[in-house]
């Protein structure tokens, strides 16, 4: 079997699961968060659940940004809630795509209390293209602002995975 006949059973990230259109995506968040670090100067880069890590794994080799991992819940098979990087000043969140914004919510919550005062200057989220149309993203930036009470100094970006 080919991997263009490959055909992953996957809701919504199936580039992630399909190795050609994979490194096309781990290539563009790259380059979408490089900008942001430039511009910012972040330190780290938290994520949480399997497909935040899919693609920040990746792009912390490629731009050589330490990570910082929040657990889900409280059974997994580390001790830690929160694991990798601690001595943080400013970060940016990787995540899939926000509905409620808890899942922003609850790894912001975690970052303040393990590290002391990190500043969040960035959040980073990806989707299918039909997911989120263009004319909603202006609605949906402002209900994550309105969520997670985050001022204009954060720079929040979507963009597809192909």
């Amino acid at each position: 079997m080919s991997y263009s006949d490959f055909n992953p059973v996957t809701d919504y990230l199936y580039p992630i699961y399909n190795p050609k259109l994979f490194k096309k995506v781990v290539s563009r968040a790259a380059y979408i968060i490089k900008k942001i670090l430039i511009k910012t100067g972040f330190d780290t880069i938290a994520f949480t659940g399997s497909s935040g890590a899919a693609i920040a794994y990746p792009v912390s080799y490629k731009l050589d940004v330490p990570l910082t991992h929040i657990r889900k819940g409280k059974r997994h098979h580390c001790s830690y809630q929160v694991e990798g990087r601690y001595d943080i000043e400013k970060y940016i969140i990787l995540d899939d795509r926000v509905d409620s914004g808890d899942t922003l919510l609850r790894i912001i919550k975690s970052m303040n209390k393990a590290v002391h005062e990190p500043e969040l200057v960035g959040i980073v989220l990806y989707n299918e293209p039909q997911s989120l149309p263009s004319s909603d993203w202006v609605y949906h930036k402002k209900h994550i602002e309105q969520v997670i009470g985050i001022d204009k100094k954060v720079e929040i970006f979507n963009f597809c995975l192909y």
